[in-house]
């Protein structure tokens, strides 16, 4: 445990320590499976080989602090896989973003807004009901 005063954090032990690494490499693996699928089928790739550039430019965006890997990890797939034609490289990147962040964002955020929807009549009714 460390911390200060009243603030202190536990670190996680060693199985959760583990189980994160496992989750963080199937998340990377799952993802460079989708970026496999919506490459272009020609040239020919093969997935480890995608996996690795794939991992290496999340890296590169990880570690540029850019939101998302924005720019980096794009550029740094175009650099890594120069064989491809560079607008169906770039559609398949475009969508690959579109299916990793923007359909999550609208998905939780609908969540979010029927749950908050559904806070609001619950209060509404209560008040109706106390009133």
């Amino acid at each position: 445990m460390i911390g200060r005063d009243n603030w202190q954090v536990t670190l996680p032990g060693g199985p959760l320590t583990l189980l994160q690494i496992v989750i963080g490499i199937a998340d990377l693996s799952c993802c460079a499976l989708a970026m496999y699928v919506l490459l272009p089928t020609e040239p020919h790739i093969a997935f480890v080989n995608l996996a690795v550039i794939f991992v290496s430019a999340t890296l590169l965006g990880f570690a540029s602090a850019a939101p998302g890997g924005l720019g980096v990890f794009d550029a740094a797939m175009f650099v890594a896989l120069w064989q491809f034609d560079k607008e169906d490289l770039l559609a398949g990147l475009l969508l690959f973003r579109l299916l990793y962040y923007v359909v999550p964002l609208a998905f939780a955020l609908l969540i979010l807004g029927i749950r908050e929807l559904w806070v609001d009549v619950k209060e509404l009714t209560a008040h109706h009901e106390a009133t």
